[in-house]
């Protein structure tokens, strides 16, 4: 099935409906706005965890700073935090 495009849909809302409808369109467009946030704060979160998950594989192999950086984007202060607390 394709991906629909909640736009078409808020466009012929307006179209069809009467004017006083505007502030439920209205509603209805913030809720697919904040629902495409939420998605894309949750794929963030996924991903920050994926690379430290992948950067405690890369300190335990004995990998350089700069070198798991370059592959996580993790910063160095990271790194070492992550490092001390696999070494306690």
């Amino acid at each position: 099935m394709a991906q629909q495009n909640p736009e078409i849909y808020l466009e012929t809302m307006r179209r069809v409906l009467p004017d006083n409808f505007e502030e439920n369109i209205m509603t209805l467009e913030e809720a697919i706005e904040a629902r495409g946030e939420a998605r894309g704060f949750a794929l963030g979160e996924i991903q920050g965890i994926d690379h430290t998950l992948r950067a405690i594989e890369l300190l335990k192999a004995g990998s350089t700073l700069e070198s798991i950086t370059k592959e996580t984007g993790l910063s160095e202060t990271v790194l070492i935090k992550l490092q001390q607390s696999i070494l306690n």
